[in-house]
């Protein structure tokens, strides 16, 4: 039940007391890396650590405890290191050295994965909610820069796209970027879940997910046709729309040339050698007047089309039923 072991140094145990102590003398390999960890207590949102990546040599599990750093004969800092399993590498930050600084930000997306049903006009989706992480990283040294960037994925998500080569540490994973000497590297992780959800075509937003799931080549055959279809009605109805919108802003401006130069017309009658002035300015008056006539007239050929238009929808998606087999 005990193993001997040599020790060139002494070992002092007082009076009373034990000691258990684990020793291991061995090369391993390691490297000097940047560990970005905007997760864990000991981390930092704004910086890269300086950190020390290293191989358990061993079998065993290295217990959690602090290290220190030596480099080059001397001192450059001290970390300290969670439980290493056996045979695996870990990460010991030892130094906030600021030379690597790191913009983090964060988005959201939703996009159908999947249409399930169709019935006039309501989708039942399975949709795809999408997180994106971006990550633009400075590196301010005159050297190439090795950095790490730990991610751990949200429960029910799964990655949907990653920076390159990755590795594990606990539920964490680690992604490997080199950033070049005094310049950027932007990087994006992506993870994603499904979520079930109803999506009417008659809004903008459900329109909007509807035609970006048909350009996709996602659907095939009549049911493509007949979703595309309906999708070029409600993009010409938009297009009528706004057309009709800028037909009365410009209504509204001849109008108020109007008002304003028949004010100006009022005030030169009064005026005894305005006459030349007065014939130019009705001229102009009559000349928007009829601008304003024409514009009356194709604002109601627009608001007819619109009517079909929309008739013609109303129909389109009332027929829009399908079940996705």
């Amino acid at each position: 039940g005990t193993s001997p072991f040599e020790s060139k140094a002494p070992m002092t145990v007082p009076a009373g007391t034990s000691a258990m102590v684990s020793i291991l003398d061995s090369s391993t390999d390691g490297e000097v890396v940047y560990l970005y960890d905007a997760e864990s207590a000991r981390g930092n949102k704004t910086y890269a650590f300086r950190s020390v990546r290293l191989l358990n040599p061993t079998g065993s599990t290295l217990e959690t405890g602090p290290v220190t750093v030596y480099g080059e004969g001397r001192f450059i800092g001290e970390g300290f290191t969670d439980p290493i399993p056996g045979k695996s590498t870990s990460f010991v930050p030892f130094a906030l050295d600021r030379q690597i600084v790191v913009e983090e930000k964060e988005e959201t997306s939703d996009g159908i994965a999947r249409i399930l049903t169709a019935q006039r006009g309501v989708f039942s989706t399975e949709m795809r909610h999408t997180k994106k992480k971006k990550l633009v990283i400075q590196n301010r040294l005159g050297e190439e820069a090795v950095v790490y960037v730990r991610h751990t994925v949200e429960k029910g998500y799964k990655l949907a796209k990653t920076p390159g080569e990755s590795e594990r540490l606990g539920e964490a994973h680690l992604f490997r970027v080199k950033v070049p000497a005094r310049g950027k590297l932007e990087v994006a992780i992506e993870e994603e879940t499904p979520v079930f959800k109803t999506v009417d075509l008659r809004s903008k937003e459900g329109l909007d997910l509807i035609r970006a799931f048909v350009s996709s080549a996602a659907l095939e055959g009549d049911v493509k046709k007949r979703v595309e279809a309906v999708v070029a009605m409600q993009r010409d109805l938009g297009t009528l729309e706004e057309r009709i919108d800028t037909a009365r802003q410009q209504m509204e401006e001849y109008r108020a040339r109007m008002h304003e130069l028949h004010a100006q017309v009022v005030t030169l009658k009064a005026v005894k050698t305005g006459g030349t002035l007065m014939r130019s300015l009705e001229k102009k008056l009559e000349e928007v007047s009829d601008k304003l006539s024409k514009a009356t007239v194709d604002l109601v050929g627009l608001e007819e089309q619109r009517m079909i238009s929309r008739i013609k929808l109303q129909d389109g998606i009332a027929e829009l039923s399908f079940e996705n087999k």
